[in-house]
This record gives structure tokens, sequence and C-alpha cells, in this order.
């Protein structure tokens, strides 16, 4: 990608790939900023895009937890509790710590840790660019979004 003729291509190519335009807005006037925090950028966006779409972008003082009713059939049971501004399951939660960290999390930790915007967001971001078809445990994860996290795993 750096062929392209930098991380300004980088973008433009983002925008057109996935078929329309990025709000994403990078400072390009400071080369002292690192092409990976560029793309952490980019990152971001999509995390910000989950959030909206799963939660609103509740904020952490709204506790926010829904019950999913299962109509997908993808669920061992129903009225299984989404957590927080990323609507995580306690055992996504679980599952994406022990895949990325190796070590177990208590249902407690799981809980808390969803219910924080901040680490919330970031368990979100490195499971989706971390774990292959990590995206795929978000309903808002649409073709848009999948391509956009496609595009940027391309971009290491």
């Amino acid at each position: 990608m750096v062929a392209l003729g930098g991380v300004v291509s980088v973008v433009i190519a983002v925008s057109f790939f996935i078929g329309r335009y990025t709000k994403t807005e990078v400072s390009f006037a400071d080369n002292t900023d690192s092409f990976a925090s560029k793309v952490d950028v980019l990152k971001n966006e999509v995390i910000e895009n989950i959030a909206k779409c799963e939660s609103g972008n509740a904020p952490k003082d709204k506790a926010l937890v829904v019950y999913d009713n299962n109509s997908r059939g993808t669920l061992k049971g129903k009225n299984i509790a989404s957590i927080g501004v990323m609507q995580m399951k306690v055992s996504t939660i679980q599952h994406f710590w022990k895949v990325l960290h190796n070590e177990d999390i208590s249902n407690y930790d799981a809980t808390i840790l969803a219910l924080d915007n901040d680490k919330a967001k970031a368990l979100a971001k490195e499971a989706i660019f971390g774990i292959e078809g990590g995206v795929f445990h978000w309903t808002c994860a649409n073709k848009d979004i999948i391509n956009q996290v496609t595009f940027i795993k391309k971009l290491k």
C-alpha cells in the first residue's frame, strides 16, 4: 500500500474500496505520525461505527443491558444479556479474553469490562483485528464494516 503514495492514498483507497466516503479525520500535515498510528485511526473508526450501531454509543452511566430473544437462533438460549456500549455477551468477552490473553476472566470481571466503554471498545478492537472472524460477533457487522476490517488487516 505504501507504493500507492503513502497514507493519504491508503485512506483514499479505503474510501473507494468500501464504496463510500469515510469520515475519518487524519492529520497528514505532521510527517512524524507513523503509518501505524494512521491505521489505528481507521481501526478506531470501525469500533466507533459498531458502537453507534449496536448501542447508539451509549454512555457508561447508562449501564446498557439488552436481552437477546435469539431470533436468529445463534445462541444456546433466549434472554442472553448483551452488555454495554459494544453489546457484548459475557461468554463472548470470556472467549475473546482467553484467546487474546490466554487467561480466564470471571463472569463478574467480564460484566464490569463490558460496562466500561473504553475497556469494552479496546477489547472489541483487539478481537476484531486480532482474532480471525472476530468481527462476526456483532449484529452490526454489515458488508461495509466487514470490508473495512478486511482491508485494514491487509495494511500491516
